[in-house]
């Protein structure tokens, strides 16, 4: 995660927060049944995209590591993404807003 409780009631980033950015700091979902339904919805929308392009966030992928999820994620996108090229980078910078553990997947029809 891209975070960790340095004492209580405090928290330290491995990025840069500049001022007012906003933080939110999330619970994790059940990520095996999104990422099925993320890919479901794709696959719904554009059901025989002849390209996908993905960039996974490094905590993401760190995470999935950690879970023991890594190449069971690799293969459902590969199922479901017959041609998928992709590959991790760091969060992004939406405004003022910072965003992590996120996945962007653009579909070409």
């Amino acid at each position: 995660m891209p975070f960790f409780q340095s004492s209580p009631k405090s928290i330290s980033f491995h990025s840069r927060i500049y001022n007012n950015i906003k933080v939110a700091i999330l619970k994790t979902g059940n990520y095996r049944n999104i990422n099925e339904a993320v890919f479901n919805q794709i696959t719904e929308d554009i059901p025989n995209p002849s390209f996908a392009f993905m960039v996974q966030c490094h905590d993401r992928t760190i995470f999935y590591k950690n879970q023991n999820y890594l190449e069971e994620f690799s293969q459902l996108a590969a199922k479901k993404l017959v041609k998928l090229a992709g590959f991790t980078s760091y969060g992004e910078q939406i405004g003022n807003l910072h965003v992590n553990d996120t996945m962007l997947c653009m579909v070409v029809e």
